[in-house]
């Protein structure tokens, strides 16, 4: 797996991170799932 960096608001990194901790995952793990809906959804 690589790194990357990204640049949130910090409305968007909390409702981020509130949205993780109610799934139980990591912040990095909410977004790629995230971004992996994404994809799936422009296939």
């Amino acid at each position: 797996m690589r790194t990357t960096s990204l640049k949130f608001y910090d409305f968007e990194l909390a409702a981020i991170d509130a949205a993780a901790k109610k799934e139980g995952i990591s912040r990095s793990a909410f977004i790629r799932r995230a971004c992996g809906n994404e994809l799936v959804a422009l296939a």
